[in-house]
């Protein structure tokens, strides 16, 4: 029987582990080739945006352009941020019209940005699921210019909404603009401003892969967010593994492969 395709914008975690690299604005060097050709561990590879036929899907390109600015992604300087960013915008600017002539002349190779410059190091959580900003990488972004004269989400992504959920009970979900939600945050730690309570509660929500619900992304304390290297990344592996759903109480993410 064939494979059903998936619904636009409700991508399946294991839909996105079963994705190859291309469909990626961004895979981490620090990887491995698995026996498909897809690096390992999946959490190096970032801002899915092409679907499994490599046609791009629009709303996951608009997201990635809007979480590309506030990522925490090993490795991911602000000039590189710079260079995704100008790849998404300039995808968006040219609009679905130009998809399907563009695919057959490469455009999905020069589209797709991958750094492959080492050998693989210890397989380690990436922090795909997650939006965690360091303060001195906050301000970073603020002098590389940008969240100022940089490149800009156009209006399209500025008027399209995102959902996120709140880390108290009764974890209840806010979706808003990304506009709406560049005014509530992010704070240091990736939080946004809960437009009710005003406290910085909201985080990136993520599916939890026993219950199918909707909850929080696990939350890394300031300890862990002031290590660096390996001992940064085997700790948040190690806190990504014990995480319980705080619906279900049971593994809220699945094994690492």
């Amino acid at each position: 029987m064939a494979e059903q395709p998936q619904k636009r914008s409700d991508w399946s975690e294991a839909y996105v582990d079963n994705l190859p690299d291309s469909a990626f604005l961004y895979v981490e060097a620090r990887g491995s080739k698995d026996a498909t050709g897809k690096t390992m561990p999946r959490a190096c590879r970032h801002f899915p945006y092409r679907d499994k036929d490599g046609a791009i899907d629009w709303p996951h390109l608009e997201r990635a352009a809007s979480r590309i600015p506030v990522s925490a992604v090993p490795g991911l300087t602000p000039a590189k941020k710079a260079a995704l960013l100008e790849q998404a915008n300039k995808l968006l600017e040219e609009g679905p019209e130009e998809e399907e002539g563009e695919k057959e002349d490469g455009f999905l190779s020069r589209c797709a940005v991958t750094l492959r410059e080492t050998p693989p190091r210890k397989l380690a959580l990436a922090g795909g699921l997650l939006i965690v900003i360091l303060v001195a990488l906050y301000f970073g972004i603020k002098k590389s210019g940008i969240t100022g004269k940089g490149p800009k989400a156009p209006a399209s992504v500025l008027a399209q909404k995102f959902t996120r959920i709140d880390t108290k009970p009764p974890y209840k979900i806010v979706e808003l603009t990304f506009s709406e939600w560049q005014k509530l945050g992010p704070d240091s730690a990736g939080r946004y401003k809960d437009p009710e309570t005003k406290e910085y509660t909201i985080v990136e929500p993520i599916t939890c892969a026993s219950c199918r619900k909707m909850i929080p992304v696990v939350q890394y304390p300031a300890d862990v967010l002031a290590l660096t290297g390996d001992a940064r990344l085997d700790k948040q592996m190690q806190l990504r593994n014990e995480y319980k759903c705080p619906l279900c109480q049971k593994p809220a993410y699945p094994p690492e492969n």
